[in-house]
């Protein structure tokens, strides 16, 4: 039970925090619509692909908020979907949030870990003890279960951060993982967070102790590692220079907005951290109030407005080259090293 309630406690997080962003004004809703600029960040994903049916989609790091767009998409061209999540317990949470959408129809979920086959022969099972969701993530490669060899979207969302939870230092091998399951002309979507600095000017440097106590309380808990977030920079840096098949065509950034809800969650899951520190307990009295401070500050940033402007978010539009397209870059690159000699 302990090991249950404090899965749950992570979901609960992930989902009103890491991917909550206008929670005030979609939490009466079933649905997130980008056409209804509920959110951003899909409506962007629907403005780049404009009137090409989404035909179907891979969300290879899914959650309740994800699955709230998904829902929305059947009218746009969706015809399937395949949602990927890391534990039973997750999984759960998104059937039993699918079958309230009255999606299940249109899609399986899949429980695995993308490095599962790699993990199983080369990590040893007391590489982090430490870190519950590493040890109990279902470790059975992804990759022999999909439906279909080559989807028309992929989605990451929020799964860069993620991954050093699950697949510590192994954010650099996702895409070109993914990529083999993205059909020529497929369009792949990255949805992330660029990282919180370590100090802001105004309201906002609340959020940016929020996270430090956070990161603190979670690493002395020893259970999991924190989220590790990575810039568009890199990303775009990153894609071009290891996945030459795609051709990165847009991205976009977003101010990230924190309500009082999203940064008293984040203050809770510090919290939650501490009853696994038991030896030491002048260290997390000192923690409790040091949580205690951050909570008073966060009402008054709070009262002054709902919503706290910290950062931004993006969305990276790429597109998997056809034969065609990879025989004309070819031909230009070939022909712009013959300018420069």
């Amino acid at each position: 039970r302990p090991r249950i309630f404090f899965t749950l406690t992570i979901i609960t997080c992930i989902q009103s925090c890491f991917l909550e962003i206008f929670a005030d004004s979609s939490a009466g809703s079933h649905f997130l619509s980008g056409d209804d600029h509920e959110d951003p960040l899909f409506g962007e994903i629907e403005k780049r692909q404009a009137n090409i049916p989404f035909g179907k989609v891979l969300d290879a790091g899914t959650g309740v908020f994800s699955l709230r767009w998904l829902a929305t998409l059947e009218h746009k061209g969706m015809t399937h979907f395949t949602l990927v999540t890391a534990t039973k317990e997750m999984l759960a949470d998104v059937q039993a949030k699918a079958e309230e959408f009255k999606i299940t129809e249109l899609g399986e979920f899949i429980v695995g870990n993308w490095f599962g086959d790699d993990e199983k022969e080369t990590v040893d099972s007391s590489r982090f003890p430490w870190n519950w969701w590493f040890n109990n993530a279902e470790k059975e490669s992804i990759d022999s279960r999909l439906p279909y060899s080559e989807y028309d979207v992929i989605l990451i969302n929020y799964l860069l951060g993620a991954i050093d939870v699950f697949s510590p230092y192994r954010q650099d091998e996702i895409v070109p993982r993914l990529m083999k399951f993205l059909k020529p002309g497929g369009r792949l979507y990255i949805v992330g967070l660029e990282p919180i600095p370590d100090q802001a000017k105004g309201y906002g440097d609340v959020i940016c102790r929020v996270r430090k106590a956070r990161n603190a309380a979670t690493l002395l808990a020893g259970h999991q590692r924190p989220y590790r977030e990575y810039p568009l920079k890199w990303v775009s840096s990153h894609l071009k220079t290891v996945v030459p098949d795609l051709e990165v065509l847009s991205s976009a950034l977003y101010p990230r907005l924190y309500t009082k809800k999203a940064i008293m969650d984040q203050i809770g899951f510090g919290r939650e951290q501490l009853r696994h520190i038991q030896d030491n307990p002048k260290l997390v009295k000192a923690l409790n109030a040091h949580f205690d401070l951050l909570e008073q500050e966060t009402l008054e940033a709070t009262n002054v407005g709902p919503k706290i402007q910290l950062g931004m978010e993006y969305v990276l539009t790429a597109e998997k080259r056809k034969e065609s397209d990879k025989i004309t870059a070819l031909l230009e690159g070939f022909s712009e090293g013959n300018e420069e000699l």
